[in-house]
């Protein structure tokens, strides 16, 4: 297939490679926390000043153990997801700590916030697979992830993401399950979640990243390893350099997963950007991430290793002309990459706002992609040479009974987006996106209904949020 955006070539890939190990097995990467290095040192690895030397050898030992594919469990199994091969999970944004409200305030989020996106997120067909979106500021920091795992449980039958350790136990309680058999169900094809851990960049590893690696590979927990080195600061300037770099930790990162749990599922990540050096700004909306994260899917394919990625950035101020064209070209170049784990709908600003504007903006958007990437197939229903020689020249196909059968499923209809003329606009009373969106979000929070929660699990899992110090936190909060 002709395509101007090219791929990395088979030697490109090859030369990657063997740069990236090199670089650990004669630079070595750093392990801050000291139970990764006794893993390492009782597998029989080269240690020096907390640097961990890997070879080529043993780098290749771990990715022949890594699964291409695996799915990931959700409280109505209906609604489990895959990831790897060919299929792609569209996942909300992560980590803003400011939203913005319908009226265009912006301030900082609170938890009643997370809430009310669960129960958006709910009714988002596109979105299939919960992740942070807001950071609730209301709650205290220290594990506000494991607060909102709780919220998700109550409130979602989507595949949940566990992104704490202390939430683990949470978890299993949830599932009815233990760690152990959460990692052997991973093992054997369906994981628990999935979570990122970020290397630092360059060649190291924090303890508190490390200490997330090692327990969600222990217990059922798809790693996603994603450095998001930048251009110039924490990475060589070139962006050649950056993907080998980040190559490097990612490979660094995998193989410690499969020396904790031989089997566990783990995620290559496709992050990356520049460096704004005329004020040390990291934009996520420059076309250089866009092709950082190209050549990453490459490199992840290469390796047979589901792959993720951020999506949707832009540095806009305002969801704006500048906000619609940096996202779509991220949600585009990702998606026709073959990326598989895809977080970033509803955010702008250098993923600093979440807005609920565009919440549906975002999932409307990803409706085009997926509906731009749909192959033809040129079978005789579909081609339909038939029904063009049925029509005499200068005929129409409207009343056509072949018409009335394919044209739901085969044009794709947005509510959100104009699809009228200009003088239909006009005589309707002008109403633009914005109001739409306001309408579906008001529709979306009308049909809501509460997943069904045993009492018994409820109340396990609510006395466990209390003891970390949440109770008079999640007292009353579905009122």
């Amino acid at each position: 297939m002709y395509d101007s955006m090219k791929s990395l070539t088979e030697e490109q890939k090859n030369t990657v490679h063997e740069l990236a190990c090199g670089l650990l097995s004669e630079t070595g990467m750093l392990f801050a926390l000291e139970e990764a290095r006794d893993i390492f040192k009782a597998n029989g690895f080269k240690i020096e000043n907390g640097r961990v030397f890997i070879t080529e050898g043993q780098v290749d030992n771990a990715l022949k153990t890594v699964p291409a594919e695996f799915d990931v469990i959700a409280p109505d199994m209906n609604k489990k997801i895959r990831i790897g091969g060919n299929n792609r999970v569209w996942t909300p944004s992560c980590s803003c700590t400011k939203i913005q409200d319908l009226d265009g305030t912006v301030r900082p989020s609170t938890r009643h916030d997370y809430e009310k996106f669960l129960r958006l997120m709910q009714g988002i067909d596109t979105i299939t697979c919960c992740f942070e979106f807001v950071v609730p500021l209301d709650v205290p920091q220290e594990k506000h992830l494991l607060f909102n795992l709780y919220m998700q449980m109550l409130t979602i039958d989507k595949t949940l993401s566990c992104q704490q350790v202390e939430a683990i136990p949470m978890l299993a309680m949830f599932y009815n399950t233990t760690s152990d058999k959460m990692c052997r169900s991973a093992r054997d094809g369906l994981a628990y979640g999935v979570s990122p851990v970020n290397p630092l960049s360059p060649l190291a590893m924090s303890t508190y990243e490390t200490e997330k690696l090692i327990n969600f590979s222990r217990c059922g927990i798809a790693p996603a390893i994603a450095p998001y080195a930048m251009c110039g600061m924490t990475s060589p300037c070139t962006l050649e350099g950056l993907i080998v770099q980040q190559c490097a930790e990612i490979l660094g990162g995998i193989v410690l997963s499969q020396l904790v749990s031989e089997g566990a599922p783990v995620l290559y990540g496709c992050l990356g950007s520049i460096t704004n050096m005329s004020n040390m700004f990291v934009p996520v909306g420059a076309p250089e991430a866009r092709i950082i994260e190209h050549a990453s899917a490459d490199m992840a394919r290469y390796y047979k290793i589901p792959s993720r990625s951020l999506t949707g950035m832009t540095d806009a101020n305002e969801t704006d002309y500048q906000s619609g064209m940096e996202s779509m070209l991220n949600f585009l170049v990702t998606a026709r990459s073959g990326i598989n784990f895809l977080t970033g709908i509803g955010s702008y600003s250098n993923w600093m706002i979440a807005s609920y504007e565009k919440l549906i903006l975002d999932s409307e958007s990803v409706e085009y992609v997926m509906r731009l990437l749909r192959p033809l197939d040129f079978t005789d229903d579909r081609a339909a040479v038939d029904i063009i020689q049925s029509v005499i020249t200068g005929g129409s196909f409207i009343e056509e009974e072949h018409t009335l059968e394919h044209y739901r499923n085969e044009f794709l209809t947005s509510g959100i987006f104009e699809r009228e003329p200009y003088d239909k606009y006009v005589s309707g009373g002008k109403s633009g996106v914005h109001d739409k969106v306001v309408k579906r979000i008001d529709k979306l929070l009308h049909d809501y209904k509460r997943p069904y929660v045993e009492d018994s699990t409820k109340k396990q899992i609510t006395k466990y949020c209390e003891s970390h110090g949440y109770g008079e936190f999640i007292k009353n909060i579905f009122d």
